[in-house]
This record gives C-alpha cells, sequence and structure tokens, in this order.
C-alpha cells in the first residue's frame, strides 16, 4: 500500500511539472512572436527615423500582449541599421509549488534589421537614374534633366509604352516588378507633360495624406518616398533596352520643365534582399537572430 502511494505520489509530482513546463514554453512562445512582430515593425523605420522604430516596436509589442514591465529595453543600434526588442516574463508555476518553486522567468531577444533590397521590388517610378550618380541620405538629385542619350531623358516603359502609361507609372508606381539585372525598354522622348503632370499629382496626393511629413520624417507609405531603379544608360539610342543594376528611393519635390527633383532617403520598400545588392537607400527589413 505504502508503495502504490509513492507511485501515485510520483506519477502526480511528473505529471505536475510536464504542466508547468508546458505552460513556461506557452509563455516563452508568445513573449518569442511578439518580440519578433515588435522588432520587424520598429526596422521599417530604420534607418532615417529611429525615435518612430523605437516608439513603434513598443506599440506592436504592447498590441501583442506583452506587458510594459515586461518591455526590458528597445534599443537601436549606433548606425540606426537594426532595432533589439528584449523581454522577459515572470511565470508562476502551480504544481512544482510542492517542490518548493515560485515561478520562473522567462525572456526573448529580437533583431531586426534592414538590408540593400534588389529583387522583386513593386511601386517604382518609371525614371531611371544614371548608375554613375552617387547616393548619399539627404542629397538633392535630379532625375530627369540632362540627356542620358540620343533621344533620352530617363524615362522607362514599364508595362508599355506612350506618354499616358509613362504617366500613370510616375502617379501611381508600376504595378509589376523589377530586379537587379532585368532589361528594360526606355521611353524615349523629353515628355515634360507627362513628367510634371505626374510628378504633381503625386506631391499632392502626399501632402493631402501627410501634410506635415518631410523627407526625414514622413509615415511610410506616403507616396512622395519613391523607389527609382538606377540604370546603365550606356549606349542608349532612341528606345533600346538598358539594364537595372540597382535601386534608390527618394523624396520628390517638384517637377520644373525636363527636370525632376528629389533627396536620397534610405526605408524600407516592398521588395527583397539581393546578394551584393549596391545600398543606395531601397532597404529590405529581416529578422537577424
Amino acid at each position: 500500500m505504502l508503495q502504490m502511494t509513492l507511485v501515485i505520489v510520483t506519477l502526480a509530482a511528473l505529471i505536475s511539472l510536464v504542466l508547468d513546463v508546458g505552460n513556461l514554453y506557452f509563455q516563452y512562445l508568445n513573449l518569442y512572436s511578439a518580440s519578433d512582430a515588435a522588432a520587424i515593425s520598429g526596422a521599417t523605420y530604420l534607418p532615417l527615423q529611429p525615435a518612430a522604430a523605437q516608439a513603434t516596436a513598443q506599440t506592436i509589442a504592447l498590441t501583442n500582449g506583452i506587458k510594459a514591465s515586461e518591455i526590458q529595453s528597445i534599443v537601436v543600434s549606433p548606425d540606426s541599421r537594426k532595432i533589439t526588442v528584449t523581454t522577459n516574463r515572470t511565470v508562476p508555476v502551480f504544481f512544482a509549488a510542492l517542490l518548493g518553486l515560485k515561478n520562473f522567468v522567462v525572456g526573448s531577444t529580437s533583431t531586426a534589421g534592414v538590408q540593400a533590397a534588389g529583387s522583386n521590388l513593386r511601386g517604382v517610378l518609371p525614371l531611371g537614374v544614371d548608375n554613375r550618380t552617387p547616393f548619399t541620405v539627404g542629397q538633392i538629385v535630379v532625375l530627369r534633366g540632362d540627356v542620358l542619350g540620343p533621344g533620352n531623358w530617363g524615362g522607362l516603359a514599364l508595362g508599355g509604352t506612350g506618354g499616358q502609361n509613362y504617366r500613370t507609372n510616375i502617379e501611381v508606381g508600376y504595378p509589376g516588378t523589377l530586379s537587379i539585372g532585368d532589361d528594360i525598354q526606355t521611353e524615349p522622348g523629353a515628355k515634360p507633360g507627362p513628367t510634371a503632370q505626374g510628378v504633381t499629382t503625386r506631391i499632392l496626393a502626399g501632402l493631402t495624406g501627410d501634410p506635415l511629413g518631410t523627407w526625414s520624417s514622413h509615415s511610410l507609405d506616403d507616396v512622395r518616398a519613391a523607389v527609382v531603379p538606377v540604370v546603365d544608360w550606356q549606349g542608349a539610342q532612341g528606345r533600346s533596352d538598358v539594364v537595372v543594376t540597382g535601386f534608390t528611393q527618394v523624396w520628390l519635390l517638384a517637377a520644373a520643365g525636363n527636370d525632376v527633383t528629389g533627396i536620397v532617403i534610405s526605408q524600407a520598400v516592398n521588395g527583397a534582399p539581393s546578394p551584393g545588392a549596391p545600398d543606395n537607400g531601397a532597404l529590405h527589413v529581416a529578422l537577424l537572430n
């Protein structure tokens, strides 16, 4: 009888420990997934807006069930290209209390960062920047204006040809995808009318949606922040095939005559990374741990 009692007590203790361990693992998974979501959401604001990255990460963590007291730290790296969210949770035990244990602490650390995007980018402008252009955040660039080859002022025929298709792609972005290495056709001709109309429409839409937005502080969906393909223009004559060598991100400022001006910025885009892609400002966000 005593032996049976000991067996029952031992089994009860083992079952209790299994239940407590299962609960600990469940709590850890919740903490882990919420920390990952917070880090990824925060990283979308890097590197230009580190304060917004931290605030967004905290909001997402709280939204996903992490208590404020459970957030140990949200740290942006010195180069503003990574954000790390560290959390822990005290989990009370119920059955293991029989062994004198009161609680356990589970923790999670999630890091997300940005890297150059180079494949399957959507919504790009039909304006090809010369690949010999230096790209520095905050630098003003002219997307059009100079003749980049006989009959070419920087226009690209994405998904079709002609002034109307070109203007629509400026206003809303090309709906297809582009990747480094793609051959694309040029859209020859100065086309000052479609260019100015498309850029002006886009800038006005940005002002309507985010009137206080600037190149260094704006909502991520502000259409004034536009992805632009970087192109090798050498040898282009009339309607020609040119090669995409990378992507940059610009904040549209104005269109006047043949000139379209913008400021080079750096932020997340709708696309994927590509090995060896040049870092010209168009970025992909990914977990790094």
